[in-house]
């Protein structure tokens, strides 16, 4: 047993899905996807 400390971030994203194919399945939970990060679209505010 051994001592560690959990940290998590939560933060705002916004998602935006390819236009859906002819005859692609709904999207449905549980599904897996491959993501893509763009850190080029926005500026980025810190936090002083």
């Amino acid at each position: 047993t051994g001592n560690f400390t959990k940290i998590v971030q939560r933060f705002p994203v916004r998602i935006r899905l390819d236009p859906p194919e002819q005859g692609a399945p709904r999207l449905l939970p549980g599904m897996s996807v491959i993501a893509t990060v763009d850190t080029r679209s926005a500026q980025v505010r810190r936090a002083d």
